[in-house]
């Protein structure tokens, strides 16, 4: 399962219709169950954003089906991110380290290859 964090603005008809705000989130909350994912946690904020969503889906375009889907109704504005557990930003973090690493070893090789032959032919 992938996590994806929504932030949503109301839109005005959403504001008119705020009333109806548990069922919507009700109803949001059955769309990512149909879909096969887990409606993790939904919030009311304050700042720039109205409320905030996280929800795991096994992919990219069942997100996507989903937030157009709401959208389509004309409640809400979102911004969609996918987001990464604490354990996938370690591998993440590992996997970045190596490759810098693995980077510096090959430059560090070619210098070696380069000092060598000038010495070799030096020698000669």
């Amino acid at each position: 399962m992938q996590r994806y964090v929504v932030l949503i603005n109301f839109t005005e008809k959403g504001m008119k219709e705020i009333k109806d705000l548990p069922k919507r989130i009700e109803a949001a909350r059955r769309a990512v169950e149909k879909a096969g994912g887990k409606f993790v946690d939904w919030n009311l904020t304050m700042g720039i954003y109205d409320s905030v969503a996280i929800v795991e889906l096994p992919d990219d375009v069942k997100v996507a089906s989903i937030i157009l889907g709401t959208g389509k109704k004309g409640y809400i504005k979102t911004t969609s991110l996918k987001a990464f557990t604490e354990a996938e930003a370690r591998k993440i973090v590992k996997q970045i380290s190596y490759a810098v690493m693995r980077q510096k070893t090959s430059c560090l090789l070619e210098k070696l290859k380069s000092f060598l032959k000038r010495n070799v032919i030096i020698r000669m």
